[in-house]
């Protein structure tokens, strides 16, 4: 019976040293970003422009990494809470070798702003109740959410593209 007991603490003390944890603020970094409304379209009769935040993950770590989700959130500049967020998959199962970085990720919020006619996109920025916002990534892996970064939002509008290979999350 002792020794079934002493296998089973080999065991699961083995399995132990694969899950070492990572601290995942100081070797996955947030790179290649770029910021900007993105003209939606005409929704109704308005003009509609959300914010847009594109950034690639790179593994600034010496270990493979793999299965790690983001949250990404929408700050109005001022407010007390974000306006809208998106959990998305930042790693999947495939592991981020160290000093790789992942294709873009490009994610979108849903909430933004309309501009009734005759007013156009190019007006969004000095309408009275624009505000500017900031992105905020957090990363989450075995339980704990950290950040990874903040970033201002541009005052530059992106218009409508053609699909690319960017992943997009709407």
């Amino acid at each position: 019976m002792n020794r079934l007991l002493g296998v089973v603490v080999l065991v699961v003390s083995l399995t132990g040293l694969g899950c070492r944890q990572v601290a995942l603020e100081q070797v996955l970094t947030v790179t290649d970003t770029f910021t900007g409304w993105y003209h939606v379209g005409v929704v109704g009769d308005q003009e509609k422009l959300v914010p847009s935040l594109s950034f690639r993950l790179q593994n600034a770590g010496d270990e493979p990494l793999s299965r790690v989700q983001l949250l990404v959130s929408f700050w109005p500049n001022g407010a007390d809470g974000e306006l809208d967020s998106k959990q998305i998959t930042g790693l999947g199962p495939e592991e981020l070798a160290p000093a790789a970085s992942t294709e873009p990720i490009l994610v979108r919020s849903d909430a933004g702003y309309t501009l009734d006619p005759p007013q156009t996109k190019d007006d969004l920025f000095m309408h009275s109740s624009f505000r500017d916002f900031t992105v905020k990534v957090f990363a989450r892996r075995d339980g704990r959410l950290v950040p990874l970064g903040e970033f201002p939002v541009e005052r530059r509008v992106i218009p409508s593209a053609a699909p690319s290979t960017t992943t997009t999350v709407p």
